[in-house]
């Protein structure tokens, strides 16, 4: 009957001690007459694995792998959040989408567990509940980049991406209409019945009148608004030039009746989250002044050749016409 006396020495009978250990994923098993050479050949084989690079490789990747595997989808997120998110132009948008990860229940699980079958599963879900494609490939994009971050940047180099194994579903597809006639008319009544958040409604006024983009909007500061000149200089664009944009007088109008606070600030102080709530619409309905007619119609006109003041004079025009 054997008894263990230290680790990996096991005393067979009164004058045999047997070492069994692992070595390269290989089992030795060496018996001895004392306990000393027991020891000795014990500790010998550990130093033999410690300088076996073979061997330190092995261990580190069966560390990293423990540690992968305590490593949950939330506490990535929590980390990208920290210290990837703040560097980025669209960080508040980001945020709240790393909000809406870390509710469902996928963020529980071990980064190292996530598969590319679970990524299909939510895609299928977010399709299926009827939110947009492009809605669906920004949720996904997100959790690739987290992927990536903790890959590249994290010391987690045997993690793989599951989003590239998926198909991604397809971006927005460019838009390019008008209003139809009444359709302004149509929108600004039934904000009017449905919404009760008077930022709302002049957010949607001032677009139609501006062609700004909502993003552009929604950063509008006073201090950057010039109502003797009756332009508003745009600092934070898409592209990243600064341009400025004419006001009509109706868009000085709507911008005369909104409370301003002598520290300035900005003009509208709605996130666009809370513009989606305060609107009463889905997000499809509630973006189409923006992207889906107004600035789709300005961008347009940009890039084949129209100048900004053309453009609006164009809108302008376009939308006394639906009105007649």
């Amino acid at each position: 009957m054997e008894k263990q006396v230290e680790k990996n020495i096991y005393k067979r009978g009164p004058y045999s001690f047997q070492v069994k250990m692992q070595v390269s994923g290989h089992s030795i098993i060496e018996t001895f007459d004392t306990l000393d050479e027991a020891r000795a050949f014990r500790d010998m084989k550990r130093v033999s694995k410690a300088l076996d690079p073979d061997f330190k490789r092995v261990l580190e990747a069966r560390v990293k792998k423990k540690e992968s595997a305590q490593f949950t989808l939330s506490a990535a997120l929590e980390r990208y959040l920290a210290e990837v998110t703040p560097r980025k132009k669209g960080a508040n948008r980001e945020r709240d989408r790393i909000r809406r990860w870390q509710a469902r229940p996928l963020s529980k699980r071990p980064i190292a567990d996530i598969r590319g079958k679970d990524i299909a599963e939510f895609r299928d879900a977010e399709r299926k509940r009827g939110l947009a494609e492009n809605s669906v490939r920004l949720e996904i994009a997100l959790l690739s980049s987290v992927f990536e971050i903790a890959r590249k940047e994290w010391g987690v180099e045997t993690l793989s991406n599951p989003c590239k194994a998926i198909k991604l579903p397809a971006g927005s597809n460019q838009r390019d209409r008008r209003l139809e006639p009444n359709e302004e008319e149509y929108l600004l009544k039934g904000m009017q019945e449905v919404c009760r958040n008077f930022y709302a409604i002049s957010i949607v006024q001032f677009a139609l009148e501006t062609a700004m983009r909502q993003s552009e909007i929604l950063g509008l500061e006073w201090a950057r608004v010039d109502t003797k000149k009756k332009v508003a200089v745009l600092l934070d664009t898409k592209n990243g030039d600064k341009r400025s944009v004419p006001l009509s007088s109706k868009a000085l109008e709507i911008l005369q009746g909104l409370p301003r606070s002598i520290g300035g600030g900005r003009v509208f102080r709605m996130t666009q989250d809370a513009l989606i709530r305060a609107s009463g619409f889905d997000r499809f309905r509630l973006t189409a002044p923006y992207s889906k007619s107004v600035a789709t119609f300005a961008s347009t006109s940009s890039m084949i050749g129209v100048g900004k003041v053309s453009t609006l004079r164009a809108l302008r025009a376009d939308r006394s016409n639906t009105r007649g």
